[in-house]
């Protein structure tokens, strides 16, 4: 089924490739934009609009839109007694809420975090980060009214051409030949190749009411195949880079206090802690939907950036 789409933050790390997948598969896309955008090959219309995070999105941008798919959010280093509820990446989700309820746009896939999930089942030690996406999932729910169908996704760390974030970092590690202090980082990690997530977005979009309409029921988790850790993830980067990993084993203990005493806690947490993610068993029983590749096969694109 091909349908008219409006995506905010199209022009983002998912959103560009979101775009192309989106549009390879025959469907006409509306993207939101708060300035003219010089060059965009993935749409076939543009709506300039107010900042998201300072004014309600116009009602005339979801015209004929069968579905939006929100992708914008600004989270913010916030202090962790921070009122979330005024967050700019929780005010955007308001008024692209309120937009959608007095609209007649039906079906609505919005882009989460698994960080929302650590926020929701341990808020004692969840990050600012985790909490307002968490927050922003919140206020769809709470707003949208019965008959709409809202879709949640919650990946983690994306990777992918042009990734940023404590992923590139370790990339560009490798590329300097650089040490890297986590060769004892053995927990197994998740993670969702970008083409993995677009592959998943196009799906669901792509799905019938009936499919809309099971998904709708809970916040679905997705990622790779296999989960993998920091250690292994550094020598497979490697492997592709024809460069060699440099993995000096530092006590884990040592790491966390040095992540403390410089403010990069979160980075060295992102490297060494679990998180509980596996892909949602609805995504295989509505969607038929399962990853097609995961490491290191996905990460062939390090090839070309060396």
């Amino acid at each position: 089924m091909t349908r008219r789409i409006l995506i905010t933050g199209a022009t983002g790390f998912v959103g560009r490739a979101l775009c192309k997948s989106l549009r390879d598969e025959g469907h006409k896309l509306r993207l939101y934009c708060r300035k003219p955008l010089v060059t965009v090959h993935e749409a076939d219309e543009i709506f300039e609009g107010p900042d998201l995070g300072e004014g309600p999105m116009p009602l005339a941008a979801l015209d004929g839109v069968g579905c939006i798919i929100h992708l914008a959010a600004r989270v913010t280093k916030a202090k962790p007694n921070a009122d979330i509820a005024n967050a700019t990446t929780v005010r955007i989700a308001r008024h692209v809420a309120a937009a959608i309820a007095d609209s007649e746009t039906r079906d609505v896939l919005l882009l989460s975090s698994i960080a929302a999930q650590h926020a929701q089942r341990h808020p004692e030690d969840a990050r600012p980060y985790g909490v307002e996406k968490l927050a922003a999932e919140g206020v769809f729910q709470d707003i949208l009214p019965a008959g709409k169908n809202l879709v949640i996704l919650r990946p983690p760390a994306v990777y992918g051409p042009g990734m940023s974030g404590a992923l590139a970092i370790l990339s560009k590690f490798v590329d300097k030949g650089l040490p890297i202090p986590l060769g004892l980082a053995k927990t197994k990690r998740p993670y969702i190749a970008r083409d993995t997530l677009t592959d998943l977005m196009v799906k669901i979009a792509s799905a019938d009411a009936a499919q809309w309409s099971a998904l709708a029921a809970k916040p679905l988790c997705c990622c790779d195949p296999d989960h993998i850790d920091t250690a292994s993830l550094v020598r497979l980067m490697a492997q592709m880079k024809g460069r060699p990993s440099r993995l000096v084993p530092v006590p884990l203990g040592l790491l966390r206090a040095f992540g403390r005493v410089t403010g990069k806690s979160e980075l060295v947490s992102g490297a060494l802690d679990a998180v509980a993610c596996e892909n949602s068993a609805e995504l295989q029983s509505v969607l038929g939907w399962a990853p097609r590749q995961g490491m290191p096969e996905t990460l062939a694109f390090l090839r070309s950036a060396t």
